[in-house]
């Protein structure tokens, strides 16, 4: 019931904060063109790319503005709009309407700037990325202490397997199409490494789980009616794993689940049609892996996690981490994985206000 009543009232919030920004930012003249030409661009949007996914698309688009980057460049666009403004140079109040103009520049262009320079500094970027993958950290480690003092000796070593590796590989690979020689791995490549060691690692404790691979159509490519499954990123990830010592009939690739929580309703699916149990090991990026593993907690799925693609490196590791003059100097790279968090935050909301988290996970 309270966590019922947390819903209701965080979905009042997120409605009355986005009623006040367009009654406010916008003129209500402009809400009829807004409203016709949003609906206008959805409408061509699902005419011509049916097979899309719609939802997602209409997602990155309606959210750019409370994104970093878009919103930077919403508050450019304002103080833009602003200094071009005609103001003749006459009376009194037109001078006063001319300074109210260019303070109004002057304090948006001072806030894009700063949420800039905040969302791309190396240093500020690692610490949110040190918070945000420490939590899933500190979540094993707990559970971990809990086993260690409370299971018998000899399921220590079975309570390490499970029946099936699910990995999130969706964005983990870009297609062999040409130039491209062969199947590219992204920077999100690693989970697929990391998966082979974990399947060898489980071979090594006498077990031979399934791999299911989540990795639908890939967005940037249009589908093609004579091989759909050309499009298919999953298939493409099946085949970089076979070339990593991993048994091509273990793998399974699950092209609907091309998000985390349609992806666990899959692998329910998958585990009780082929009776595996209720248990897998889970591979996804450490910043994603708290809110994929509530999901899949939500839909009774017994999760070990196995986190990777991380970015940060522990303070008391050894050679320890060196902070540099370089990290204190805006860069894209920073810039990138600060939006990467900045999406899990929102996405992991939207999970709660669907009842799709498990919030008893520890």
């Amino acid at each position: 019931m309270f966590f019922l009543l947390t819903q209701v009232l965080l979905w009042l919030l997120v409605v009355l904060v986005i009623y006040n920004l367009l009654t406010q930012w916008i003129p209500k003249d402009y809400f009829a063109f807004l409203g016709s030409a949003l609906l206008f661009i959805l409408i061509v949007l699902a005419f011509f790319i049916p097979n899309d996914p719609f939802a997602a698309s209409a997602w990155s688009i309606l959210s750019l503005p409370i994104k970093p980057f878009g919103l930077v460049l919403v508050l450019l666009i304002m103080a833009f709009s602003n200094a071009i403004q005609k103001i003749s140079a006459s009376e009194d109040k037109e001078y006063k309407k001319r300074e109210a103009s260019r303070r109004t520049v002057k304090n948006l262009s001072f806030t894009a700037l700063l949420i800039l320079w905040l969302c791309s500094t190396p240093f500020l970027v690692d610490k949110l990325a040190e918070q945000a993958e420490a939590e899933i950290i500190n979540a094993e480690r707990i559970r971990q202490e809990v086993c260690t003092d409370k299971c018998p000796v000899q399921t220590v070593q079975t309570a390490q397997t499970a029946g099936a590796i699910v990995v999130l590989g969706q964005g983990t690979t870009k297609a062999g199409l040409p130039p491209r020689m062969q199947i590219q791995l992204t920077e999100l490549g690693d989970r697929l490494l990391y998966t082979a060691q974990v399947y060898q690692d489980q071979l090594n404790l006498k077990n031979d789980p399934l791999i299911i691979v989540c990795a639908g159509y890939r967005p940037d490519l249009e589908i093609n009616l004579d091989d759909r499954n050309s499009t298919i990123e999953g298939y493409d990830i099946a085949k970089v794993l076979s070339k990593m010592r991993v048994t091509t009939s273990k793998i399974m690739v699950e092209p609907r689940g091309n998000d985390v929580y349609n992806c666990g309703e899959e692998v329910r699916a998958t585990l009780t049609k082929e009776r595996l149990g209720d248990r897998v090991l889970l591979i996804a990026s450490a910043i994603n892996m708290r809110r994929a593993q509530m999901t899949f907690e939500h839909l009774k799925i017994k999760v070990l996690a196995r986190p990777t693609d991380f970015y940060t490196i522990q303070q008391d590791a050894i050679p320890k981490p060196r902070i540099r003059a370089e990290s204190f100097v805006p860069n894209p790279e920073a810039l990138l994985i600060c939006s990467r968090i900045w999406d899990e935050y929102l996405t992991t909301i939207y999970y709660f206000l669907r009842g799709w988290l498990d919030v008893k996970v520890v």
